[in-house]
C-alpha cells in the first residue's frame, strides 16, 4: 500500500532531525506542517556542544520526501521549482534535503540525500536550465557521521555567506577573464569543516568549495563561475631515488588523490598506492627521448631486479601480481640500453647536452647516429660515403646539427673519420684588404643561426681558440663579431644554451678589454661587457657612472655615443647621435644586438 503524504512528510522530516541530532553542534528548527513558501526550518550551527546562542549561525533548510522502493543509489536528481530556487538565492541560500522513503515488516526506512545550495550554484543552474523546463537538482547521499554533516552544514552556511552579495549579479566572471584583464590579484578554495582538518586539495574532492578572486583595489573576494570538478595535489619532494643505495633521481612527484597516492618517478615510470590495499602497483609507459629514455630504463630495471625501489632511505617493494609490465620488454630494454649508452657518450663526447626525440628521426638519422658513434665512440672510420664531401660540414639527426670536421682515408676516399668541428686545429684563412690571406680560428664558421641551433658547439673551447693566435687588430676584431653573434643569439634562446651563449660572450668581452688601447678600443670592449650584464641584471650605479665616464670621453665617436645612451635607457639621446652616423652606417649599426634592448623597452 502507497504511503500517504503526510506520513511520507513525517518521515522524511524525522529523517533529517535523527541525521542532524548525530552532531553535538548542531541543532534543527524543522516542521513537518510547515506551510510556509520555499522554506521548512533552519538548521543552527553552534560554537560547541553546550550549544549556547554565542557565534549563532543559521542555515535555511527544506525538506522534501518521496517513496520509493529502492535505496541503491549515492546520488540522485530532483526536480526544482525555478521560483524556489530563486528564493533560496536571494534569501542567503537553502540546505535542500530529498529523503527517500518506504514501509517494510520492519516499519519505516529511509535514506537521506543533500545538496548544498549556495547562491553561485544556484546561479549555474538557472544557467544551465532551458526556458520553461524545470531544473533537476544533484543531491549526494548524506555521510553517517556526525562530524561530516556539520562540516556540510557549516561549508554551506560560509560559502552562502560570501555570496550573499553576488547574488544578483547576472553572470559571474571567469578566472581565466579575470587574468586576461590584468585585474586578478590572487584567488582561494576556502573550506570550512569539523575534525581532522584536510592535508591536501584532493581531500576536498568529496566536498562542495568555489573559488573566490581577489581583484586589485577591492577587499572583497568575489566569487568566479563554476566549482573545481576535480582537485589533485602535486608535490615535488626533493628526496633521493635508490635502487640498493644506488642514486638514480635526485626528487620525485607525488600526486595525492582520494584514497590513493601516486609517485612520479622519471618520465616513464609510476607506482600507486592505494588506501587499505598492501603493495603498490606500477606502470610504465617509455619516454621518447633517448637520454630520459635510458635514465628510466636503467632505473626500472633496477628496480625490477631489486623488486623494489629507496625514497630517501625508505624501502618500497612491488606487489608482483600488479605490476603492470605490458609495455616494458625486460630483454629488449636490456639489450636497447647499451645502445643507448653508446649513442648517449657519442653526444657527450661531441660536447651536445641536447636530447633526441626518437619517434622523429628518419632511416638517415638513423645512419647519421650511427655513424657518429663509430667515429667518436669506436674510434673507426665511416666508410662508403660521397669521395667528395666538403671537410667542414654539418649533418642532422633529427632535430639537432652537428658541425663537423671530416677527415679523408688516405687510403680509400669514400671513408671519413668525424671529429667535432672544433678539434680542426690547422688556421681557416680569409682576405683582407691588402689581398694577403691570414688565418682565423675555425670558428668563424659560426654565424648567429648557428649559435642558436648547432648542437655540439664546446663553448669552452671557443675563446682558447682565439688566444692560440698572434695578438693583432684583425684577429680582435674577428673575436667581437663571435662575441657579437653570440649575444645576438642569446636574445632569442632560453634554458641551458642561453647561459651558455651569455657567460661565453661576457668571457670574450672580458679579454678583448684586456688587450693594449693601441690594438683594441677598450670602451667598445666595455659597452659590450656592459650589454652582456644588462641582459642578466640591472645596471648598478658604478656601471653607470662607467659608462657616464665613457660618454664624456667619447663625443666624437656617434657610434659609441649611441651604445652608451642604450645602455643608460636615454632613448631621445640615442636617437640624435644616430642622425649623426651616415645613412649606410647607420642602417648596418641598427643590427647589432645591442639595438634588441632599445626594442625590448618598446622605445
Amino acid at each position: 500500500m502507497a504511503l500517504n503524504p503526510k506520513a511520507i512528510e513525517e518521515t522524511a522530516v524525522d529523517a533529517v532531525k535523527a541525521k542532524i541530532r548525530l552532531s553535538p553542534v548542531l541543532s534543527s528548527y524543522i516542521s513537518d506542517n510547515d506551510k510556509s513558501p520555499s522554506f521548512d526550518g533552519y538548521i543552527c550551527v553552534h560554537q560547541n556542544a553546550r550549544q549556547t546562542k554565542k557565534g549563532l549561525k543559521r542555515v535555511n533548510v527544506q525538506v522534501k520526501g518521496c517513496e520509493k522502493k529502492h535505496f541503491n543509489k549515492d546520488a540522485i536528481t530532483y526536480p526544482m521549482s525555478i521560483d524556489d530556487l530563486l528564493n533560496f538565492k536571494t534569501n542567503g541560500g537553502c540546505l535542500l534535503f530529498v529523503v527517500y522513503v518506504r514501509q517494510s515488516d520492519k516499519g519505516f526506512e529511509d535514506k537521506v540525500y543533500y545538496q548544498e545550495l549556495t547562491p553561485v550554484k544556484i546561479i549555474d543552474i538557472l544557467a544551465k536550465t532551458k526556458a520553461k523546463s524545470k531544473p533537476s537538482v544533484l543531491l549526494k547521499a548524506l555521510p553517517r557521521k556526525g562530524e561530516d554533516i556539520a562540516t556540510i552544514v557549516l561549508n554551506c552556511y560560509e560559502n552562502c555567506r560570501m555570496q550573499a552579495s553576488f547574488a544578483n549579479v547576472g553572470e559571474l566572471p571567469q578566472l581565466d577573464d579575470l587574468e586576461k584583464k590584468g585585474i586578478l590579484e590572487g584567488f582561494k578554495i576556502p573550506f570550512f569543516g569539523y575534525g581532522a582538518k584536510p592535508k591536501y586539495p584532493a581531500d576536498l574532492n568529496n566536498h562542495d568549495v568555489y573559488i573566490y578572486a581577489k581583484l586589485k583595489n577591492s577587499d572583497v573576494w568575489q566569487p568566479v563561475q563554476g566549482q573545481p570538478i576535480h582537485l589533485v595535489d602535486r608535490q615535488r619532494l626533493e628526496v633521493p631515488v635508490t635502487v640498493a643505495g644506488t642514486p638514480y633521481y635526485n626528487s620525485y612527484d607525488i600526486i595525492h588523490e582520494p584514497n590513493s597516492t601516486t609517485v612520479l618517478i622519471g618520465s616513464s615510470f609510476r607506482v600507486k598506492f592505494t588506501e587499505g590495499q598492501p603493495g603498490c602497483s606500477m606502470e610504465y609507459k617509455g619516454s621518447n627521448m633517448l637520454r630520459t629514455l635510458y635514465k628510466d630504463s636503467s632505473f626500472i630495471l633496477a628496480a625490477i631486479e631489486n623488486n623494489g625501489f629507496e625514497t630517501g632511505g625508505i624501502r618500497h617493494e612491488f606487489d608482483r601480481d600488479k605490476l603492470d609490465l605490458s609495455r616494458f620488454n625486460q630483454a629488449s630494454q636490456t639489450s636497447n640500453l647499451k645502445k643507448m649508452a653508446r649513442f648517449i657518450q657519442m653526444l657527450d663526447l661531441q660536447g651536445c647536452t641536447d636530447d633526441i626525440d626518437l619517434t622523429k628521426l628518419t632511416a638517415e638519422d638513423y645512419r647519421n647516429l650511427e655513424r657518429l658513434a663509430i667515429s667518436t665512440v669506436d674510434h673507426q672510420p665511416v666508410s662508403g660515403l660521397r669521395e667528395d664531401l666538403p671537410t667542414i660540414t654539418t649533418i642532422e639527426i633529427g632535430s639537432l646539427r652537428f658541425a663537423l670536421w671530416l677527415k679523408q682515408s688516405k687510403n680509400d676516399r669514400g671513408t671519413y673519420t668525424f671529429y667535432n668541428a672544433l678539434d680542426y686545429l690547422k688556421p681557416m684563412y680569409t682576405g683582407v684588404k691588402d689581398k694577403n690571406d691570414l688565418p682565423v680560428p675555425v670558428a668563424i664558421i659560426f654565424d648567429e643561426e648557428a649559435y642558436l641551433k648547432v648542437s655540439n658547439i664546446q663553448f669552452e673551447r671557443l675563446l682558447p681558440s682565439f688566444q692560440r693566435y698572434s695578438a693583432t687588430p684583425y684577429i680582435y676584431d674577428i673575436a667581437n663579431s663571435v662575441m657579437l653573434f653570440m649575444i645576438g643569439a642569446s636574445d632569442k634562446a632560453s634554458g641551458e644554451r642561453k647561459t651558455k651563449l651569455i657567460n661565453t660572450a661576457l668571457e670574450f668581452a672580458k679579454w678583448l678589454e684586456s688587450m693594449p688601447a693601441e690594438v683594441w678600443d677598450k670602451r667598445v670592449s666595455a659597452l659590450n661587457r656592459l650589454q652582456i650584464i644588462k641582459r642578466t641584471r640591472p645596471l648598478e650605479n658604478p656601471e653607470k657612472e662607467e659608462l657616464f665616464a665613457i660618454a664624456a670621453q667619447s663625443a666624437d665617436n656617434a657610434h659609441i655615443m649611441a651604445g652608451t645612451n642604450i645602455l643608460l635607457e636615454r632613448y631621445d639621446e640615442v636617437d640624435f647621435w644616430l642622425k649623426r652616423i651616415p645613412e649606410d652606417e647607420r642602417k648596418e649599426f641598427v643590427k647589432f644586438p645591442i639595438f634588441n634592448l632599445k626594442k625590448e623597452s618598446g622605445q
